[in-house]
């Protein structure tokens, strides 16, 4: 499809600054979890789980949301969508990849950049238990990659599957850490090891006799975590083989189902791979909107409706 128009507005010079608008909406926007959210716990095919907090089955549409890299259903991009699909009468699914939660998964693995497998579970999960007549999906940075992943590999998609948006989503992961661990992006990096580390020490209570503890929390940063634990216990090679294998760059000349590609030009961790332009000018489904500014997960707009997640309704309702 044509490259979209950008028309994202931002009104308070503040937000052109790529940091400020990252920043801002996960430590200051105020949203209230929706009452209708109950947590569902999915056991999975190898004996672990997935949590997810889901709203009963009330309308006849629904979108099941990833959340990104060390996210939750909890972060604040996911409850901001949430509520603005509730007011248009869209059930919501809000997906916690495995240990994400707040509670250590029970296997040695966990989640990763590319694991589709997991999206198939849960969407062929909700299925079998709810029947709606249009299913969508919504990805937030790797859970973006992720459901774009499962869209053009995955070879049983479900035929009320009517759409889909990734927002923020770093498409090419070959250089993504690297961009993350720039010095410009410290504050990030420093903050995604610090979780990851936490998530481990927690993991080693619960599980003290499950993993090589005292290996992986010599890994000094979130490149070293990779090569420490991502690639041994979720069976690749090295980085580049897992980096590579995951980036659902390479496969989105596959894509069948509309899919909105929302991704900032300012986007602090973003790589120029990261906005396929020729690929979106030759398939049909693909639907790029690259906005001058945004940040990542950001698209501030006053009014506490954000303009990913106008975009978002609007894509989805125009399909269904």
């Amino acid at each position: 499809m044509p490259i979209l128009e950008d028309d994202y507005q931002v009104k308070n010079p503040l937000f052109k600054n790529k940091h400020i608008s990252t920043i801002y909406p996960t430590q200051f926007r105020r949203i209230k979890i929706p009452n209708q959210l109950k947590r569902h716990r999915l056991i999975t095919y190898d004996e672990d789980f997935i949590d997810c907090d889901m709203t009963p089955h009330e309308n006849e549409k629904a979108a099941i949301l990833f959340h990104g890299f060390e996210g939750s259903s909890m972060s604040r991009y996911m409850l901001g969508m949430a509520q603005h699909l509730l007011r248009h009468q869209w059930d919501v699914i809000l997906v916690n990849f495995r240990g994400c939660s707040g509670v250590p998964n029970r296997l040695a693995r966990a989640y990763h950049a590319g694991d589709y497998k997991d999206v198939a579970f849960v969407v062929n999960s909700i299925s079998e238990e709810k029947s709606y007549e249009h299913l969508a999906l919504i990805g937030f940075s790797l859970g973006g990659n992720i459901i774009l992943n499962y869209l053009t590999r995955y070879s049983n998609l479900p035929d009320n599957l009517s759409a889909a948006v990734a927002i923020s989503t770093p498409i090419d992961l070959r250089d993504t850490v690297a961009q993350i661990m720039n010095r410009e992006n410290l504050i990030y990096s420093h903050n995604f090891y610090r979780k990851l580390m936490r998530k481990i020490k927690r993991k080693q209570q619960e599980y003290p006799d499950l993993l090589p503890y005292d290996h992986i929390l010599r890994s000094k940063n979130i490149d070293e975590f990779d090569a420490n634990y991502t690639v041994p216990f979720h069976g690749f090679k090295d980085t580049s083989d897992y980096r590579t294998q995951s980036s659902s760059l390479f496969y989105l000349h596959n894509l069948e189902h509309p899919t909105l590609l929302l991704n900032a030009k300012n986007d602090p961790f973003l790589t120029p791979t990261c906005f396929p332009f020729e690929i979106a000018a030759q398939n049909n489904y693909l639907y790029l909107l690259p906005p001058k500014h945004g940040g990542h997960c950001g698209f501030w707009k006053p009014g506490n409706i954000f303009y990913h997640e106008e975009k978002t309704v609007n894509f989805l309702n125009g399909f269904i």
